[in-house]
């Protein structure tokens, strides 16, 4: 409601004289003005301050009593029911001011100057600023916020056009007198793309864009409150291990996630491999990959942001390994010892590999890598075929209950794994090598990897023999002779000794024949003559040494033309087996031709002379004979 100094004045009078001013001024009128305008033009003769300002108060065109008694304003303070307005006001700030400003709707909040007195910000008068402010909008918010807040490196965008482009300056419904809720302010510019995906930064009633940004300046990029990662830690438990994932160490939370959406859980940048992938390299490229790196699942095994083990895994090696891995093939009498000491990456790679089973390289590369004793034995002439293709052919790479981690009990055992055929005969063998029954077994004559000697023997095949057969010994109850003194004891060897190959004639793993001869040969001093009896020597001697009754090339053992051999094997009863003249191992007689022959119990002496032609014996077995290939001798008979 407007009001004017007659209007006022006159509810100041008693009714008597409201009549005689009336006339009074009726009179006057002619001459004098109105006297609004006179106070008007009294005002702006010494309120001069007022005038030539960018910006005027439209109350001041209306008059100053607008807002003004007539009366002076320090000395009269107007009235009011309830209280005194200074400056002569018709009513109190801000009620005097929200008169007029009226458009303002009923909210929540109000600016603390406006309590004060609107005069706090702005000039009732006139001002060179916009909205008759006191000052810029800026330093005017200053006076009272602190300016630090607002004059960091990075300043927010609408900070510089003015505080009001975010902030009501009077009344609000928002905390911090905002214009709008927060989130929906910082949307009106902002594109909410960016804030697009299945996944937001927290749940969206938690989530407020202050929690993570300072809203009017700050030192860091994006006007962050604090840098990478504290701010983070302020929601998120602080990552203390001792190992640190790389952007975290270096504080860029943002490499992996994304700040405020994402399509993809934790609010990731990329999902699954992608992620990790974009800084380490692609490990699916390989003929193996570890199923866990094969399915995108990098964080089976690792954690995203610390560790208190090496790699950032996010357990022991062996105990990760378990979570997925049965126990089982470490749990057994022999454990092979990177398994056992939990170093399965010893052997192992954890993403892919060229190799099966994720090996780091073939299987003996692997081996050798420690055992270096083996692979120096590798190099041998004759390198074991199993042991040669893959260590694993033979030992188990993590448990075993058997020594050195062998796949089977004893060495007879898992030898015959691939010597089938072989273990069946020594089973079946009615002549036994005794070697084969030591503790040994079969490691008695052979070593497992390799050798510098023909089927992987331990040492040269008439030396290995000579590493028993170096003494007397006894089988079922018979006595063996010392083969080896006696051996060397002879000056004339038997052809497959001399060449230091005992297996001519013995089956080193077993035989049916007498002393583990390779084909029979009778034990005893007489046999009647059969071709089978003689197999043995046959091998090597043709059989018409003994079957032709006359010859002059055949052998050297004859009387005249008669065959003398032929006469000795060809008898029904006694005929005389080769044993009953030579030794099979080595003489110091020509012709292998014995000393003395075993007769049960007696060495029965041969008593052989030989001649430039012929020869003589006269054995224990019969009288002197001799004999003569150019002149036949006549022998009693």
């Amino acid at each position: 409601m407007k009001r004017t100094v007659l209007k006022t004045s006159v509810s100041r009078r008693a009714p008597g004289r409201v009549i005689w001013f009336l006339a009074l001024l009726f009179l006057l009128g002619p001459v004098l003005p109105c006297e609004t305008e006179a106070a008007q033009q009294d005002c702006t003769g010494c309120h001069k301050e007022f005038q030539g300002m960018a910006f005027g108060h439209k109350g001041m065109s209306k008059g100053c009593a607008t807002c003004h008694t007539e009366e002076h304003a320090l000395t009269a303070p107007y009235a009011y029911p309830g209280g005194t307005a200074r400056f002569g006001l018709d009513a109190p700030v801000p009620a005097l001011c929200v008169d007029c400003h009226k458009d303002e709707p009923y909210k929540a909040l109000a600016h603390p100057g406006i309590k004060e007195s609107c005069s706090s910000c702005h000039n009732p008068h006139g001002s060179n600023y916009p909205k008759l402010l006191v000052r810029h909008e800026a330093d005017l918010c200053y006076s009272c916020h602190q300016g630090n807040d607002f004059t960091r490196t990075i300043i927010h965008v609408p900070i510089s056009k003015g505080c009001s482009r975010c902030h009501d300056p009077h009344l609000a419904k928002f905390p911090g007198m905002l214009k709008q809720e927060s989130n929906a302010l910082c949307f009106s510019c902002h594109d909410q793309k960016g804030f697009a995906g299945q996944v937001g930064h927290r749940t969206p009633e938690k989530t407020n864009c202050k929690d993570c940004h300072a809203p009017h300046s700050t030192d860091l990029p994006h006007l962050m409150k604090e840098a990478y990662p504290k701010l983070c830690y302020e929601c998120h438990k602080e990552h203390a291990g001792k190992t640190k994932h790389g952007p975290i160490r270096e504080g860029k939370c943002g490499t992996c996630h994304k700040p405020h959406a994402s399509d993809t859980r934790m609010i990731l940048s990329a999902d699954g491999p992608d992620l990790c992938f974009s800084c380490h390299a692609d490990h699916t490229t390989k003929p193996t990959v570890h199923k866990p790196v094969k399915d995108g699942k990098c964080f089976s095994c690792h954690n995203a942001h610390e560790s208190g083990q090496p790699f950032l895994l996010k357990e022991g090696v062996q105990t990760l390994c378990f979570t997925c891995h049965d126990r089982k093939i470490v749990q057994a009498d022999y454990v092979h010892g990177p398994a056992a000491a939990g170093a399965c990456a010893i052997c192992h790679l954890s993403h892919e590999s060229d190799e099966p089973s994720l090996l780091l390289g073939p299987v003996n590369s692997i081996c050798f890598s420690c055992h270096e004793d083996k692979a120096e034995e590798m190099d041998r002439k004759h390198p074991h075929k199993p042991a040669k293709e893959s260590c694993a052919n033979c030992h188990s790479p993590h448990a075993s209950n058997f020594p050195y981690t062998l796949l089977a009990e004893k060495n007879k055992a898992l030898c015959g794994k691939c010597h089938e055929k072989k273990l069946e005969n020594i089973a079946k063998a009615k002549v036994k090598h005794g070697a084969l029954n030591q503790e040994k077994e079969c490691l008695s004559c052979h070593t497992p990897h390799a050798s510098d000697f023909p089927r992987q023997l331990n040492k040269q095949p008439m030396e290995l023999c000579f590493s028993c057969h170096n003494k007397k010994l006894e089988k079922d109850g018979k006595e063996i002779m010392d083969i080896k003194s006696y051996i060397e004891s002879s000056k004339i060897l038997h052809g497959p000794i001399k060449q230091g190959d005992c297996s001519s004639c013995h089956n080193t793993h077993g035989s049916d024949n007498f002393r583990m001869l390779v084909k029979y040969f009778p034990e005893k001093f007489y046999a009647p003559y059969d071709p089978k009896n003689y197999g043995l020597c046959f091998n090597c001697h043709a059989n018409t040494l003994v079957d032709e009754q006359y010859t002059t090339t055949l052998t050297g053992f004859r009387n005249g033309k008669e065959n003398l051999h032929y006469v000795h094997v060809h008898k029904e009863e006694k005929g005389r087996t080769c044993r009953a003249c030579h030794d099979a191992h080595g003489t110091n007689n020509p012709r292998h031709i014995r000393d003395a022959v075993p007769f049960g119990g007696w060495p029965l002496p041969v008593g052989f002379t030989k001649t430039e032609t012929g020869g003589r014996c006269a054995p224990g077995c019969h009288q002197a004979f001799g004999y003569d290939r150019e002149r036949r001798v006549k022998n009693r008979k």
